[in-house]
């Protein structure tokens, strides 16, 4: 039978048919057409929920542009101060990169340096001095001891 009605096509759960074709049989009616008198005894109902459904998306929608809106001002603002940042962020590793690079030289002209010395003999009495320069130097003697043979002691005063 033809009808000018709109039909549309829902997807049920397994429970959810179970109970739609136990009332359908209960009533005597196809399922289609007990789906179809739920949809009328519940139209009042469905109709506020559509108009504050319809409110809601209204202040989503607001909401959504307040939003973007405060985005876009907040990239306004602060889109300079990151390229400044991006910029000198970039140019701190590029110096940090060249002091890098710098250290490496100088760590080996120093070392190259340190080799050298090691080569060399010290220019100062600590350490390793030449061998024709290690002669112990001679000690002085005690004030109570011997000089030049002589017993010296305090009480003579000689």
């Amino acid at each position: 039978m033809a009808t000018n009605k709109r039909r549309i096509t829902i997807t049920l759960t397994d429970r959810q048919y179970d109970v739609v074709k136990r009332m359908s049989d209960s009533s005597g009616q196809p399922m289609s057409f007990f789906i179809s008198d739920l949809v009328e005894g519940a139209l009042p109902t469905m109709e506020k929920m559509s108009g504050t459904f319809q409110q809601i998306r209204a202040l989503q929608d607001d909401q959504r542009a307040v939003m973007l809106e405060s985005m876009d001002k907040a990239q306004a603002a602060f889109g300079p101060l990151l390229e400044y940042i991006v910029e000198t962020a970039g140019t701190a590793l590029r110096v940090h990169e060249s002091a890098v690079r710098d250290s490496s030289v100088v760590r080996s002209v120093a070392s190259e340096r340190l080799e050298e010395k090691a080569d060399s003999s010290p220019l100062t009495n600590r350490g390793v001095t030449p061998s024709d320069e290690n002669i112990p130097k001679p000690r002085r003697a005690k004030a109570s001891g011997v000089v030049s043979g002589k017993k010296v002691s305090k009480k003579n005063g000689v």
